[in-house]
């Protein structure tokens, strides 16, 4: 089953959708596989603080999957959570989701409704990345690696607009009013190279499409 252009634009087309997979039933190799369809890649847990989606797959429950749900839900850049599940068991979508899960499916499912679930989980998280770059719009909080950019609160809003738009040109008159600042052109450029100072050596990531705007370039492989 084809499923085009499936998880919600935030999730740059420079890169797949990373999903970590936490698993304690022997049905991985399926939603393996369902993860890879819809065009995500899965990534190991300890790499989670990356990832923009966790599937956590459980069969009948356990006091360790109770415990690993709460851990998933005290990290500090969680990803959203959503439970696969064979057990069809309304008191277990019950406490999985008291746990810390976001969502949760019984198995089987349609994949269009994976996908579904998945592309709000996403959209409502407020995470955006590119390359390097992640951006929390609810904490408010940017990051290019490993390193928090202290933005003001204008170059972070000129951020997220280049961020959501993934790779394709915002003209300057959109990024004067996020950034406030209607007809002072030079003022959005003194913001844009303030911006690629802050990212150091991923300044590239920011490119000057003349006589249109911004836009954010993919980083060289």
């Amino acid at each position: 089953m084809s499923v085009a252009r499936p998880w919600h634009e935030a999730c740059s087309a420079a890169r797949r959708v990373e999903v970590v997979l936490v698993h304690s039933v022997t049905t991985v190799p399926y939603v393996e596989a369902l993860v890879a369809l819809v065009g995500g890649r899965t990534i190991p847990r300890a790499d989670g603080d990356r990832a923009d989606l966790v599937v956590f797959a459980c069969g009948r429950w356990s006091e360790n999957d109770v415990a690993s749900l709460r851990e998933l839900e005290q990290a500090p850049d969680r990803a959203p959570v959503i439970v696969v599940s064979a057990a069809c068991d309304p008191a277990l979508r019950v406490r999985a989701l008291a746990s810390g899960a976001d969502d949760f499916l019984d198995v089987p499912f349609a994949v269009e409704e994976f996908v579904a679930r998945a592309n709000a989980l996403v959209r409502r998280s407020g995470r955006l990345r590119f390359g390097p770059l992640r951006i929390d719009t609810v904490r408010r909080a940017a990051l290019v690696g490993d390193r928090r950019l202290l933005l003001t609160a204008r170059e972070f809003e000129l951020l997220v607009v280049l961020a959501r738009r993934a790779g394709a040109v915002a003209s300057r008159e959109e990024l004067m009013r996020a950034a406030g600042h209607e007809g002072r052109s030079n003022a959005l450029d003194v913001h844009v190279n303030a911006i690629r100072q802050k990212l150091g050596k991923h300044a590239a990531l920011v490119e000057t499409v003349r006589g249109a705007g911004y836009r954010l370039r993919p980083p060289a492989k």
